[in-house]
């Protein structure tokens, strides 16, 4: 988030990528001020006295003072565009920017879980792999506690689970699984046949064969449950390559 560009991204501890967030996503702050607008310098002087002093922009033409309220209207904007893409509450949302603007946007937005932390810098440029690993360390204490609270309620049994393979891809596929816990840097070689709602393990990979252990993964998170990719040994039940929580 800053005031030139602003982008939008969706990402798991394995993947990210970029949400297409349409026309009413504002994309710089000089789509507020007006698109016609020539290129001027902009000295926020309401917005540096509670970030840093003196913070230097480039937008309009002639120099201007932006007043809070305009720059109010600049985060509200962002915020408007943003709740209509992912809601009022969900999974933790972490802004990257500078000190003054996440603090500004943290007041002003309506968004219920904006995570604590927040990445520091100017991240105009910076491609979605390191925005996504910057991402991933302060996220990981959430990560953490999250995944401890999912494997314990795997273990005491009380929710609906699965861990047969075959099973799984399929419950997978459907969207019926919430959490699912797969043993990283194992392979079990197959096809899934989704029409038919057929599963086939091999022992051996085979021409057109998949991980089936990746197919599960992959399909848990397009439908919106969360994966843990662990050792064998730290699974709920390491008796499986994996377990899964199911929605219903």
């Amino acid at each position: 988030m800053s005031q030139k560009k602003n982008r939008l991204f969706e990402a798991t501890q394995q993947e990210i990528t970029e949400i297409d967030t349409g026309d009413d996503f504002p994309a710089s702050f000089k789509d507020l001020l007006g698109k016609d607008m020539e290129t001027q310098t902009v000295n926020i002087r309401s917005v540096g006295s509670r970030g840093r002093d003196g913070e230097t922009y480039m937008y309009g033409k002639g120099e201007t003072d932006i007043e809070d309220k305009e720059w109010r209207l600049y985060l509200e904007d962002i915020d408007r565009a943003l709740t209509n893409v992912i809601g009022l509450d969900g999974e933790p949302l972490v802004i990257a920017s500078v000190e003054s603007t996440f603090g500004h946007f943290k007041e002003y937005s309506s968004y219920k879980n904006i995570y604590p932390e927040y990445l520091s810098g100017n991240f105009e440029e910076a491609s979605a792999q390191e925005i996504h690993e910057r991402a991933k360390e302060i996220l990981q204490p959430y990560f953490d506690e999250t995944k401890s609270d999912k494997k314990e309620a795997l273990i005491d049994g009380n929710i609906p689970q699965i861990s047969d393979l075959k099973e799984t891809v399929i419950a997978a596929d459907s969207g019926r699984i919430s959490t699912l816990f797969v043993a990283k840097d194992k392979h079990v070689w197959g096809v899934y046949k989704p029409e038919e709602a057929k599963v086939e393990i091999h022992d051996t990979k085979k021409e057109m064969d998949i991980c089936l252990l990746d197919l599960a993964a992959r399909k848990t998170f397009l439908k919106g449950g969360k994966v843990f990719l662990v050792e064998q040994e730290n699974l709920p039940n390491s008796d499986t390559r994996l377990n899964a929580a199911l929605r219903f």
